[in-house]
């Protein structure tokens, strides 16, 4: 046995693995939130077993219970979360020092350990790399498919098995080795290229599969590559011009013939047919059917099969098992159909004024036919908000306004979480009645509610590497939403609502494409609520927002919330440690209005339901959102204080109006000598605003009036501020 040099010199990130005992997987050990340093030591001191039979198999994932038709529980269907990812080698070629070496450069954290056939003159090894956070079972083969570019694209087709679980241990005779490497988790490696396996029959100088569509169903029916050989055909038949409904109907008959219909790992390809004729069809030619057809005709007895070199140009059906190529939608409104043109269209001007305007549903942020995004580190009050906000549009008055009367009346909103079950739901719609005392029964009127438990909303899905749309789910929540006539949709979380890797530009256009497309035919505003990346401990803002711009660009308004930093806390003497419960809103993205760097506080209150019982004695308390405003210059400044300012104000005006400008963007702006006596960075997006405030206030008290001043140098005017005739008497002792 020999151990790797580089020892452990952190925990690194909590992790779930399973272990099976053996390959029947009818029982499962689960180690939910383990440090990974533990998972290290588990295979840096290895159990010996008799013989590799014997040893127990380790998988990167959480599993539920869902049984397989065999009676296992590691199958693909079963897989609820992602952790980590495994990489298997058997090309007795490359050693383990050697894969090392290859994920050191690529600065990722990694173990290495040997199987049971290892030896030096044939080496055999799998390589296991943590994520820092839990992934979708749909973004595994992206982050493998990143390992096999750090490790020069090695890794067996196994590796690309959702369920895939592999042997661990020391077998009694064989030779083991183990080895670590540092860094980053592999979903932090953004900047390392895809690599997936190329199949069998594959040119490695071409790419191209160089298999007749005869030795694809010959090897289908031997059960090599099932879910590859569906996916190849499929794009050959729609690229020599089959319809929707006949590539289903062929992909059904292999399946029928076949006798089974599961696939390696467990998944019944019959779930895979509609999906992967919709997107061979919508890539690489024929047609969508407006209307199904009731029976399913036969695949064209008389169609020749092509030689193989016919299929140039078309990267799935060539072999190549990734695509990130937009597809064509045929249902886009306004996009020219097959054969028909693309004519730019003359402007012809029309009075403005009979311009319907934009529909602002509530404030200037949600917006019939437009998405929008709220996005907030996690626990920081933004779910929570949204949905006082949904009450507010659903009752025609604003929470946050003292129940100030909304221009449009109510609306009717519907909530999906795709996290949380509807009893918590429950929970939060309940608390907000109390703490606001409404009627439920009101509120029930015009607001829906939807649980990812039970009604799971996916628009967009990885599927063997290949991001398919589903179209049906669009049509779907537009038909619920037209039959209900939604006005708003909110969708908490927003990940919940594809299975694609959000870090990818042109993944996630297909899927705000998808969003665009419900909020336009649906004719309502969608807000999605999503999360910021782990913090660098700077000021939040849009930069920090999770996964690709794709998602930032598709949206009209953006809004951040950051919770009360500790300066922030202090200025406003808060506590520092109730200070997570105060969180500010700004829009530093806004498509269709000025932008502004205003900021609008909430702060969260405990509200007791009051359902305690004999066990749980103290009951539910659920946080509330509401309006909160910092404490104002009064209460901020003594009197004292703000003679002194405004003495210094009056002598600057005197000496040069220049002095005390009253825009906030000059080096001269008075707010700068109301900074210095309040102890505020002028520099500080939050602090100018709470100098507004002050001049504001003053402004309304008429402490102060703005003037217009001549520069007499520029030959222009501009507006200062000047004292006016109410002047603050000054204390003796004003600090």
């Amino acid at each position: 046995m020999m151990k790797s040099k580089m020892m452990v010199n952190n925990s690194g990130p909590l992790i779930t693995y399973t272990v099976f005992q053996n390959v029947q997987a009818r029982e499962k050990t689960e180690y939910a939130d383990a440090a990974w340093t533990d998972l290290v030591r588990t295979i840096a001191e290895p159990v010996i077993y008799m013989a590799k039979s014997a040893c127990p198999l380790l998988s990167l994932c959480e599993y539920g219970e869902l049984v397989s038709d065999g009676g296992g529980l590691r199958h693909a269907a079963n897989v609820k979360r992602v952790y980590g990812v495994e990489v298997d080698y058997d090309g007795e070629e490359v050693s383990p020092e050697e894969g090392l070496l290859r994920l050191q450069s690529a600065g990722l954290v990694a173990l290495i350990y040997t199987s049971a056939s290892y030896t030096d003159g044939a080496p055999r090894w799998r390589a296991i790399l943590p994520l820092s956070e839990p992934a979708l079972p749909s973004q595994r083969a992206v982050y493998v498919a990143r390992a096999n570019f750090a490790l020069g694209g090695i890794a067996s087709r196994e590796s690309f098995t959702l369920s895939q679980s592999f042997y661990f241990g020391a077998v009694r005779g064989a030779k083991y080795k183990w080895f670590e490497s540092h860094g980053r988790c592999i979903d932090q490696a953004v900047d390392l290229s895809l690599v997936y396996h190329q199949s069998q029959g594959t040119d490695p100088k071409t790419g191209r599969d160089t298999r007749s569509n005869q030795q694809l169903i010959e090897a289908f029916s031997r059960g090599e590559g099932r879910y590859e050989a569906m996916l190849k055909l499929s794009s050959r038949w729609a690229a020599r011009g089959m319809q929707y409904d006949d590539v289903v109907a062929a992909l059904t008959e292999l399946l029928d013939s076949s006798g089974s219909s599961l696939n390696a790992d467990g998944v019944d390809l019959r779930s895979r047919i509609e999906p992967m004729a919709a997107s061979a069809v919508r890539k690489f030619g024929g047609t969508m059917p407006d209307v199904r057809l009731n029976v399913v005709p036969e695949p064209p007895a008389d169609m020749p099969e092509p030689d193989v070199a016919s299929y140039e140009g078309v990267p799935e059906a060539m072999g190549m098992e990734k695509s990130f190529e937009p597809a064509r939608v045929h249902t886009m409104s306004g996009q020219a159909e097959a054969g028909g043109a693309i004519l730019a269209r003359r402007w012809e001007p029309i009075n403005p004024q009979s311009i319907p305007p934009r529909q602002w549903l509530y404030g200037f942020h949600y917006m019939r036919r437009m998405v929008s995004m709220t996005a907030g580190a996690g626990g920081g009050g933004k779910s929570s908000m949204t949905m006082v906000e949904a009450v507010s549009m659903a009752i025609g008055r604003d929470l946050f306004r003292g129940k100030w009367q909304l221009p449009t009346g109510p609306l009717r909103v519907w909530v999906h979480n795709g996290e949380d079950p509807l009893d918590e739901l429950q929970r939060r719609l309940g608390a907000i009645c109390m703490h606001y005392s409404l009627d439920p029964a009101e509120v029930a009127q015009n607001l829906f509610v939807t649980s990812g438990r039970d009604t799971r909303i996916i628009v967009a899905e990885e599927i063997d590497g290949t991001v398919v749309q589903m179209p049906v789910v669009r049509e779907q929540i537009v038909k619920q939403a037209q039959d209900l006539a939604i006005d708003v949709m909110i969708l908490d979380p927003f990940i919940a609502t594809h299975a694609v890797n959000e870090n990818n530009n042109p993944a996630m256009e297909k899927v705000m494409w998808e969003w665009r497309a419900i909020a336009e035919q649906g004719n309502m505003a969608i807000e999605i609520v999503h999360h910021f990346r782990k913090g660098n401990g700077n000021e939040a803002s849009s930069e920090d927002v999770r996964g690709a711009s794709a998602l930032l660009g598709a949206c009209r308004s953006v809004r951040i919330a950051a919770s009360m930093s500790q300066p922030e806390a202090e200025r406003y003497t808060i506590d520092v440690k109730d200070r997570r419960r105060y969180f500010w809103l700004q829009n530093p993205k806004a498509n269709m209005r000025p932008p502004t760097d205003e900021r609008l506080w909430r702060q969260l209150v405990s509200v007791e339901l009051g359902n305690a019982d004999g066990i749980y004695t103290e009951g539910d308390k659920v946080g509330v959102v509401e309006e909160w405003s910092p404490p104002t210059a009064d209460t901020q400044m003594s009197q004292g204080q703000k003679a002194i300012v405004l003495r210094e104000i009056e002598a600057a005006y005197a000496k040069d109006p220049l002095l005390v400008r009253a825009d906030v963007r000059s080096t001269q702006w008075a707010g700068r000598l109301v900074a210095k006596h309040m102890e505020l960075d002028i520099n500080d997006a939050g602090a100018r605003a709470t100098i507004r405030r002050v001049l504001d206030e003053w402004e309304k008290a008429g402490s102060v009036v703005k003037v217009q001043a001549r520069d007499h140098a520029k030959g222009r005017y501009f507006t200062a501020y000047k004292v006016g005739e109410q002047v603050a008497e000054e204390e003796e002792a004003p600090f």
